[in-house]
Parts: structure tokens; sequence; C-alpha cells
């Protein structure tokens, strides 16, 4: 079929040495659904590619998350009541998921990172230079006693909390498009 034609296909750009990082939509049983599709080559120590490991994050229920639903209430940053409430609610579980807390700024880093974003792309929504997100990078690394980005990823899926770092990077994202549209 055409669609297992794609998986192979993406199968063989990851064996490469490639990443593939999409948002796909999809019909399951229950209607279309919106999938966040990350997959990267895993490599063993002599850095050959010995596998594929692939996540697939159903993101439908925050697909109807618009930069239109920022809106600004005498400081222009300002997301209006709702969401504040709903970003600090994201940022306490996130804050809380290693047994060090994680800070405020580590937790931005890790979900622009576990969205795909470069460090150059982090840097630039976050306003803080390219050494700093280097440097927070490696602070949770050493939190969560990891040593690869597809190790956290795994880490935040079976802690459940993999789907709030998309929430929050959507967050982020739509705070940077108002800024700029300001």
């Amino acid at each position: 079929s055409a669609e297992a034609e794609l998986y192979r296909e993406s199968d063989l750009l990851i064996l490469s040495g490639k990443r593939l990082l999409s948002k796909e939509l999809r019909w399951l049983v229950n209607g279309h659904h919106y999938i966040i599709v990350n997959k990267l080559p895993i490599k063993d120590a002599q850095d050959r590619i010995v596998g594929i490991l692939g996540i697939h994050q159903d993101v439908t229920e925050f697909e109807n998350f618009k930069s239109e639903d920022i809106t600004s209430s005498g400081d222009e940053l300002d997301p209006n009541p709702l969401l504040r409430e709903s970003e600090q609610e994201i940022f306490y579980t996130l804050r809380n998921i290693s047994d060090t807390q994680l800070t405020h700024r580590e937790v931005e880093c890790l979900s622009l990172w576990l969205s795909g974003y470069s460090i150059k792309e982090s840097s630039y929504c976050l306003d803080i230079s390219h050494k700093s997100i280097e440097a927070y990078r490696k602070s949770i690394k050493d939190k969560m006693g990891v040593h690869h980005k597809y190790q956290l990823i795994e880490l935040m899926e079976v802690k459940g909390v993999f789907h709030l770092f998309l929430s929050l990077a959507k967050i982020i994202q739509a705070k940077v498009k108002s800024t700029i549209n300001h």
C-alpha cells in the first residue's frame, strides 16, 4: 500500500543517519487525528546505526490551540487568564518530573528541544544565547540521568508528560509570534 511505502521510505531515511519529525493527519477508527511522528537512529558505541526509535504522539486535543487564542490585555506579552493558569499548571507538573527539580528555564528549553527546535531556534524563541541553551540542555540531561535526546523522549513518554512539553512549546511559539506581530 501507499502508506506502507511511506513507512519504508522514512525508515530508509533514518537508517541513512537523518532524523524525522513531522505532524501528520491520520484517519483512525474514531476519526481524524493529528499525530506527531518522531523517528531517529539508535547508534551503538561505535556510532553505527543499529535500530530506529519511533514515537507517535496523538496531539489532536492540542491542535485547536492557535496563536489567536493569545490576547493582549495591557501587557502585550501576557496571555489571557485561562491560558496563564493552564501554563502555570503545565510548568508546575513539568518542573517536578525529576528527583532534582528543573528550573523554569530548563522546562522551557526541554519543551522546545523535545518539540524538535534546534539550539538556534530555541535561542531565538527564549531570547537567550546559544551557549545558554547548550548549558541548559546539559543540565537537563544530568538531572534526568540520560545521555541522549531519544532517552529523554522515552522517559517523558513513560512519565506520561510528553504531550505537556508539546503544549508548552506551542504556547512559547504563540508568544513569540505575538511579539513579532506587535
